[in-house]
């Protein structure tokens, strides 16, 4: 039997290469003439470099830029000549991973360093942009990225604003440089969520209290963001406020449809693009996926979904594997998966699903080979 593996990470328990292989590990056991495809999967977030990665084409290029505290740092992006296509994964430069939990801040934290490197990919020659723009440490609507590329916000003294979320709502003026690459370079965002810009379901309301925001904190940003949407309107007519997925990388992805015509695109169809996945999934008889949590996010365009809607195309069985869910039986049947396995039962505690991940990983995945080749009675 044929098998095709397209697991995404499962958060701070496995990479998406270790669920992969905790996968294979147990498909052999009881298959052992399987025949195992396997691919790394990122829809925008961490992992995303490692998943181009996979093709050989591109070069990993090294510069140093500044942290989301505007820390000197040292952070890589790749680079394929052929096509002068750069990707940038921004959780390398300007990601929540670079922080201690102490350190979480967006009202100072900043995109500034993931723009630096777009900029060393343009002046390398880059024509084409990815960018995945998954596991931000901030909230500053894009505005270190577009500074690091030739804008200037100004407040309405005149002077020049530090790129940073608590800078937001300061915004008088906006300034481009006429030697800006802006215009030059097709930017193309990675995103794995649909949330708008501002609002209970926006970028500061739903992911800035897990970068550190306070409730006061979360209301100033959610201000902010709106404010800057006002100001970009303004500066050149472009209203993100209406934009499906805006809201990602803490007002990254609007911020940058505004002032940088970046499209939006789902992460999955990046990826299943560049590493022919469709193809794949028409080769398998069985395709696995999974990742830590199975929620409503997973039913509006993550990996999960995506992997189920192509699959679903070619007729092709899914089997999914999640940390835990909080979605009842009609929901994943909405989802498409031909079976479900989840790490985390009622006998055993998030800490515990989380440091025996592999071993769980492992065990739901050979419950699933244990129901596949069940004999007939």
């Amino acid at each position: 039997m044929k098998y095709l593996l397209l697991p995404d990470k499962f958060k701070n328990s496995l990479s998406a290469s270790e669920a992969a292989h905790a996968m294979k590990t147990a498909l052999l056991s009881f298959d052992p003439k399987a025949v195992i495809k396997s691919v790394q999967a990122s829809d925008g977030g961490e992992g995303f470099l490692k998943v181009f990665a996979q093709n050989s084409s591109f070069e990993c290029v090294t510069i140093r830029t500044k942290d989301p505290l505007f820390r000197s740092i040292k952070a890589p992006y790749l680079y394929q000549h052929s096509t002068q296509t750069a990707v940038v994964e921004l959780a390398q430069a300007s990601g929540l991973q670079l922080l201690k939990p102490s350190e979480y801040n967006c009202l100072e934290s900043s995109t500034f360093g993931t723009g630096r490197q777009i900029a060393h990919a343009l002046n390398k020659g880059a024509k084409r942009v990815i960018l995945g723009i998954g596991g931000s440490a901030s909230n500053d609507g894009g505005m270190g990225i577009l500074t690091a590329l030739g804008y200037s916000f100004f407040d309405s003294a005149g002077y020049l604003l530090n790129p940073t979320g608590k800078n937001l709502s300061n915004i008088a003026n906006i300034e481009c440089d006429r030697h800006s690459p802006i215009g030059q370079f097709s930017l193309q965002i990675a995103c794995d969520v649909k949330n708008p810009l501002t609002g209970k379901d926006g970028a500061a309301y739903v992911y800035s209290p897990q970068k550190g925001a306070s409730p006061e904190d979360v209301r100033k940003l959610d201000e902010g963001l709106n404010h800057f949407a006002n100001k970009i309107k303004h500066f050149n007519g472009n209203d993100i406020l209406t934009i499906e997925g805006a809201g990602a990388a803490g007002g990254a992805g609007g911020g940058l449809a505004g002032l940088a015509n970046a499209e939006l695109h789902s992460g999955f169809s990046l990826v299943s693009e560049l590493l022919d996945i469709k193809k794949k999934s028409q080769w398998a008889d069985w395709i696995l996926t999974g990742e830590g949590k199975l929620d409503k996010q997973t039913l509006e365009g993550k990996w999960v979904h995506g992997v189920s809607l192509l699959a679903r195309e070619f007729q092709t069985p899914v089997a999914g594997f999640f940390g835990s869910s909080t979605l009842n039986q009609t929901e994943r049947t909405a989802l498409g998966l031909n079976f479900t396995g989840i790490l985390q039962k009622e006998n055993i505690s998030s800490e515990t699903a989380h440091r025996q991940a592999y071993d769980l990983l492992v065990k739901e995945v050979n419950a699933f080979t244990q129901t596949l080749f069940k004999p007939a009675s």
